[in-house]
């Protein structure tokens, strides 16, 4: 294990690639870099800036670190590797592809001029800071599945007003609230916590409740079903303070209560 020094006000800028592991080592052996409490940039343009290799095995243990993807791929985007981080940034006029399933534990933002697509993969935000999710950029949902999993513990947690694919919503002990107008290609699952619609819009190919609460207690806040989509009720609860107008449907969509 290779781990860096504690000192939160430096940092490490890597222009070329970062190899965690090393070919040829023995069968069994794990090479892991700790992180600690740096910012590490990742300044590299071969689209392949950080690589984890998995025979020989390399791990990342990512502590209070900042990785930033600032390399930018004259023929193609740059692949985010698909590991723990704890803050983790994309900045510069660039396409970040996330390669894998991926966690972050603290805060993701996306930069003004950077985006981020999430491709196939399933992305936990599961930062306690109130707002996981910090989008100046331009977020893709593609096929992917965002799961707030944090607990913010004085407050609510944002939920970024985006453009998901799928969207969960899991954490018993915390309030999702929409930050904004806020959709999702496929399915809205509140899992557990509650799902605080508030004034906003929530439109969703279909929202699911299955042992969470969907809130919509604020004035003129909707969800809308998509056509053909379903509003099912496994388990949880429905508030609301306006029934008759909180849930838009179409003659195509069904409802299916507890």
């Amino acid at each position: 294990t290779v781990t860096t020094q504690s000192c939160a006000t430096c940092g490490v800028t890597v222009s070329g690639t970062l190899r965690i592991g090393k070919s040829g080592d023995a069968a069994g052996a794990t090479t892991t870099l700790n992180a600690a409490d740096k910012t590490w940039t990742l300044a590299g343009t071969t689209g392949t800036p950080l690589i984890i290799l998995s025979s020989p095995a390399g791990a990342f243990t990512p502590s209070t670190s900042t990785v930033i993807y600032s390399g930018i791929n004259a023929t193609g985007t740059t692949s985010v590797v698909g590991t723990p981080y704890y803050n983790l940034q994309t900045t510069g006029a660039e396409t970040y592809d996330l390669a894998a399933d991926t966690t972050v534990s603290n805060i993701l933002t996306i930069g003004a001029s950077a985006t981020l697509d999430a491709k196939t993969v399933t992305l936990t935000l599961s930062g306690t800071t109130g707002a996981p999710f910090v989008k100046t950029g331009t977020f893709t949902p593609s096929s992917s599945t965002v799961s707030y999993t944090g607990n913010y513990a004085t407050d609510n947690t944002t939920v970024t007003a985006a453009t998901y694919n799928h969207l969960i919503l899991n954490n018993g002990s915390e309030t999702y609230a929409l930050a904004g107008a806020t959709s999702a290609n496929g399915t809205v699952t509140a899992t557990a916590g509650t799902l605080e619609v508030g004034t906003q819009t929530l439109t969703a190919g279909n929202v699911t409740v299955s042992g969470g609460t969907l809130s919509m207690t604020g004035t003129g806040g909707i969800v809308k079903i998509s056509g053909g989509g379903t509003f099912s009720m496994s388990s949880g609860s429905f508030v609301t303070s306006d029934v008759a107008t909180a849930v838009q449907l179409t003659s195509a969509d069904t409802v299916t209560p507890t």
